[in-house]
């Protein structure tokens, strides 16, 4: 809805067994503590991800002002899944 003229492809490929795909919002991004940018993913990027880890301490933040908004999707698969 933002680009009326917006066009997209479709793409498929083979996924292995177990693997995760993790879609943060830039406002994770901002309350990390890391100085730089490319800093602050390469954190995120080097961390193995805990669902529980990663929302641990969000509802503090639940009646705070932030700058930007906060969401994130994980989506996984593991052999146990099938």
């Amino acid at each position: 809805g933002l680009f009326e003229d917006a066009e997209f492809s479709v793409r498929q490929c083979d996924l292995p067994q177990e693997w995760m795909l993790v879609l943060v919002s830039d406002g994770i991004l901002e309350l990390m503590p890391e100085d730089a940018m490319l800093e602050r993913y390469s954190a995120l990027l080097s961390v193995n991800l805990d669902l529980d880890e990663m929302t641990a301490g969000l509802d503090i933040l639940a009646d705070q002002h932030l700058p930007d908004d906060i969401a994130f999707l994980v989506i996984s698969r593991s052999q146990g899944d099938g």
